[in-house]
């Protein structure tokens, strides 16, 4: 029987009640999925990592294969051509190879309570932290500090007020990342696109990454970890390490989540590393004349309710009300 090999499967958002199998990278609908559209809210998460060995090498004639990884694992997402965001997911040093890890400081990829893109892009990177002691009190940060906006929107350390300076190594330490073991690194663009059309169809549901090419018949259970296809008492898959998303079709509760991922785009733009195909003058003029216009909107609102005005404000109430760039989102008068 001929089987088709794929890094990427996927498994419906309602899970069977014992084990789901894995199918290949769908181009329609899944039964057990809905598809997202524009306008939908939705949310994407990392659910967990599994690393099957060690990357982790002694040196020189007392090299010896280790048990652990000093494991750094982040993803960036991308919604059409807008900036690309960094995520820290998970940093923990020694960890030892061959168990299930799911307990991040943030699941959370990312989130949209109405979507207008066309298209979302995922990045996984997992990755084995070389020369540990050069990057230890950044590292160290990255731990003590894992609540923090600067560590699950890396790209906002510099910027932020916290206890820890080290922090702010983040950037640095994250733009060196090819110098460290890669266990995984793998782009994953899904799409609001007719079916079969070749495009991964944008749906809820669990997309899970090997990072070798693994053939058909593997299957999750309903805690979202991979089980052994050649045994039959449930025993988990070993042979290479995957990593397990969720999309649902709600937009994530976190206060002021939305807001800290429009922040982190608009940094991620001004330092360079956006590759939104626009000028970082271009992208900040974009959101500084959005800015312009509500407070505009607001303004007019303030003077409209104030009972008192004087000659200088009914003057400016006038001019803002007849503001062109505004005008559109003015109440209609008859």
């Amino acid at each position: 029987m001929l089987f088709m090999q794929s890094n990427w499967f996927f498994a419906p958002y309602k899970l069977n009640d014992t084990v789901t199998e894995l199918i290949l990278s769908p181009t329609k609908l899944v039964i057990g999925s809905e598809l997202i559209t524009k306008a939908m809210s939705f949310n994407i998460r990392m659910n967990g990592v599994f690393v099957s060995k060690s990357y982790d090498d002694g040196e020189g004639f007392l090299k010896k294969r280790r048990n652990t990884n000093d494991l750094l694992v982040l993803t960036s997402f991308q919604t059409g051509t807008d900036p690309t965001v960094d995520r820290i997911h998970l940093y923990q040093p020694k960890l030892e190879y061959g168990q299930w890890v799911g307990d991040f400081f943030k699941s959370l990829v990312c989130s949209f309570s109405d979507f207008k893109s066309s298209n979302v892009t995922i990045r996984t990177r997992v990755h084995d932290i070389d020369d540990f002691d050069k990057y230890k009190e950044t590292l160290t940060s990255v731990s003590e500090a894992s609540g923090s906006i600067s560590v699950t929107f890396p790209v906002i350390a510099p910027f932020a007020a916290v206890a820890l300076p080290a922090i702010k190594g983040i950037v640095n330490m994250i733009d060196s990342l090819d110098d460290h073991e890669s266990i995984i690194d793998s782009n994953l663009q899904l799409s609001i696109s007719e079916e079969n059309t070749g495009a991964k169809i944008l749906q809820t549901g669990h997309w899970i990454y090997f990072n070798k090419p693994q053939d058909e018949g593997l299957k999750l259970n309903p805690t979202l970890q991979v089980l052994d296809r050649n045994n039959k008492s449930n025993e988990l898959f070993k042979e290479c390490d995957y990593v397990v998303y969720s999309i649902m079709a709600e937009e994530a509760q976190e206060p002021e989540w939305e807001t800290d991922q429009k922040v982190a785009k608009l940094l991620s733009e001004l330092g360079g590393k956006g590759n939104s195909g626009k000028s970082a003058v271009e992208f900040v003029r974009d959101t500084v004349e959005g800015y312009s216009k509500f407070k505009k909107l607001n303004r007019i609102k303030e003077l409209e309710e104030k009972a008192d005005k004087t000659e200088v404000e009914k003057a400016l109430l006038e001019k803002l009300k007849a503001d062109k760039s505004i005008e559109p989102f003015l109440p209609k008068t008859s």
